[in-house]
């Protein structure tokens, strides 16, 4: 079952013994849907929900290091599935053993997956001022920063041109507004938890009742994580395949 934004506000007032609202012009109605906001956030930084992940893909060109992953930025662009990491909530996955999910995908049909390693900023930038001057290379390291609501994938050392790479993001939502959003993460641990807030909120008139809403979220936020790392047990390990990558290799996630 979907829910929009104004969805979950009206669940949320109905918890209350509030009249329900047609829309979310009105002032308390507004709080509310602050309140929606607060929670969502803290359930989409809870969990690597699958529904937020998206696969980011752009073709190096030589001695470029520096590639915006966004729909606006100088080409090249990165292209995507569904979204853009404009978030600075945003970051890129890791398997189950913290490998980044950041691969170069130019001859993944014949075997060739090439893991990229991850450097802080201030190591890429080290490295890439050390390496100015060298030939250009077949890209194994990488930086993923934001600035200014833009995320920038730098590669280490200046890369040969024409490398397809892959990289797989988690991207959560922006602040809804409107109210016809509909959640792409599960919205029982947002309802409940933008209810104990609102309830909180209140003081004395409902405080007492308001713990009992945080159990339910915690234990709703608890069952849809269960529900979403379903089958991630039977993901296959691919162990050092000579001459066709750097270390250990781990199917990615999703």
């Amino acid at each position: 079952m979907q829910l929009t934004y104004l969805g979950a506000v009206q669940k949320v007032l109905l918890n209350l013994r509030e009249n329900a609202v047609s829309d979310l012009s009105a002032t308390y109605s507004q709080l509310i849907g602050e309140f929606v906001n607060q929670a969502k956030e803290k359930v989409e930084a809870a969990w690597r929900w699958k529904n937020l992940a998206t696969s980011l893909t752009f073709t190096t060109v030589q001695n470029q290091t520096i590639y915006p992953l966004t729909a606006a930025g100088a080409p090249p662009v990165a292209s995507s599935s569904s979204n853009y990491p404009d978030d600075n909530r945003s970051e890129v996955l890791v398997d189950e053993e913290n490998n980044a999910q950041v691969f170069d995908v130019t001859t993944a049909s014949s075997g060739g997956l090439i893991r990229l390693i991850r450097k802080t900023r201030e190591q890429e930038f080290a490295l890439n001022i050390y390496l100015a001057n060298q030939a250009p290379v077949q890209p194994n390291a990488f930086s993923f920063y934001q600035e200014n609501g833009t995320a920038f994938f730098n590669l280490v050392g200046a890369p040969t041109g024409g490398r397809s790479m892959l990289i797989r993001a988690k991207v959560p939502q922006e602040q809804f507004s409107v109210g016809t959003e509909v959640f792409l993460i599960p919205w029982r641990p947002v309802v409940s938890f933008a209810t104990y807030l609102a309830m909180e909120e209140r003081g004395e008139e409902l405080s007492e009742r308001s713990t009992l809403y945080l159990d339910r979220h915690n234990a709703e936020l608890e069952r849809a994580i269960e529900v979403d790392m379903a089958g991630e047990e039977q993901y296959m390990q691919l162990k050092n395949l000579e001459g066709q990558g750097v270390g250990t290799l781990t199917a990615g996630y999703y």
